[in-house]
């Protein structure tokens, strides 16, 4: 496996990201391929601290109604 940069194969990153989000999100690896990238990127601010304000309890009862299904 090659490490990052322009040698990396798309599989290289790919074990290397479904590593991580077991390790940082407790996430199998069906958890990994269903997850879209909006919501590994989602993950990743949120641990990287690239957020600027939590998420507070309005918004979470709008995105909860919105898809109730989660």
């Amino acid at each position: 496996m090659k490490g990052r940069g322009e040698g990396a194969s798309f599989a290289d990153a790919a074990v290397r990201m479904a590593g991580q989000a077991g390790v940082l999100f407790g996430w199998g690896p069906k958890r990994f391929w269903r997850a879209t990238p909006a919501e590994l990127a989602a993950l990743a601010a949120v641990i990287a601290g690239d957020t600027d304000e939590p998420l507070g309890p309005r918004e979470l009862a709008a995105m909860q109604e919105r898809d109730p299904d989660g």
